[in-house]
Parts: C-alpha cells; structure tokens; sequence
C-alpha cells in the first residue's frame, strides 16, 4: 500500500464570485493559470450541481456543504 503523505497548501484555496442568485464561479487561484478550472456551482430548488471539482489538491466538499 501506498502511503499518501500531506502537504501544506494555502488557506484560502478557493476563490469565487456569484454569477447569480444561484450559480457561483469558483476557481483556484494557487493554480498556474493555464491549469486553473473554472468550477460552477450551481444552487437548484432540490439539489446542487458542481461543474468541474477542480485539481483535486484540496477537498472541495467542505466547501460545497458550507454553501447550503
């Protein structure tokens, strides 16, 4: 078995900004631009839906149950 190790990456990870009352754009900005995602996350009456999770450094769950 491979043992995964850690390491530290920055606090903040994720930036965004709302697109509307229920879409938000998030990105990495840590991430060398030509890398960088461009994550849309999106609010429904029932459910939400993420467009893209990203470079996959950083959970980005916790996040996403923040936002609800």
């Amino acid at each position: 078995m491979i043992a995964l190790e850690s390491y530290p990456v920055a606090d903040a990870w994720f930036s965004g900004k709302p697109l509307d009352d229920t879409a938000h754009m998030l990105i990495e900005p840590h991430v060398h631009v030509l890398e960088q995602a461009n994550m849309v996350f999106l609010r429904g009456r029932d459910r939400e839906l993420m467009i893209d999770t990203g470079m996959g450094i950083v959970p980005i769950v916790p996040l996403t149950q923040a936002a609800q």
